[in-house]
């Protein structure tokens, strides 16, 4: 699904000034789809992630010290892949799982600039506890649910996107009943990706409510 979180990312990549960002955000709100989608767009021969939360075995490349010509040497073995700054985008994922990796981005930005360096993390504000926070060294940003107008977009109903975004001084009665029944219906999906795209495919408030449902209860 299309999401305009996208536009900052490619903003982000080719700043003259660009830090290691962290994308913050809860839980199931497309903050890794949205990654691998940049990547897939801009970083095709050279993309590396890693999951801290999957791999906690990866704890300690960051645990032991902060060179970072040595973890970089690490993810790269591990991964069997090749970090070339300027060319690559690493993915740190789950972030939060491992403070002294937060750290770290500090030390990327000052010693190996050139890197695009990316991380996500949920309820970092936990792992901020146990650190002295990077002020200054990284960039923080946070990408919320899907918006009214991107829910448009997943149901094929760009049309309705473009007119609004015109800002017209008047709406024909109806299209101004078809919008609000689309809105009416956004009120109930939300804006987690996967509830709309269970609406998309099958139309089904009370699937969609089974996994609204299951993300609170988890």
């Amino acid at each position: 699904m299309k999401r305009n979180f996208l536009l900052n990312l490619n903003d982000w990549k080719i700043k003259s000034n660009r830090k290691p960002l962290i994308i913050r955000g809860a839980r199931q709100v497309g903050k890794t789809y949205i990654v691998r989608e940049l990547a897939r767009k801009s970083f095709q021969r050279s993309f590396i992630e890693i999951n801290l939360e999957r791999n906690p075995e990866l704890h300690q490349i960051f645990e032991i010290n902060f060179d970072i010509k040595r973890i970089v040497t690490e993810i790269q073995l591990i991964t069997n892949t090749q970090i070339i700054p300027g060319k690559s985008l690493l993915f740190i994922d789950e972030i939060q799982e491992c403070p002294k990796a937060i750290l770290a981005l500090r030390y990327f930005y000052e010693e190996l600039p050139g890197l695009h360096v990316i991380a996500a993390g949920s309820l970092l504000e936990f792992a901020l506890k146990e650190i002295s926070f990077p002020v200054g060294r990284i960039e923080l940003i946070e990408m919320h649910p899907m918006t009214f107008f991107e829910f448009l977009q997943a149901i094929n109903n760009e049309n309705i996107v473009e007119f609004l975004k015109q800002a017209p001084a008047a709406i024909p009665e109806t299209i101004h009943n078809n919008i609000k029944m689309h809105l009416k219906n956004y009120m109930f999906v939300g804006g987690m990706p996967e509830c709309i795209n269970t609406f998309k495919n099958n139309r089904d408030f009370n699937e969609v409510r089974d996994i609204q449902l299951n993300i609170i209860n988890t």
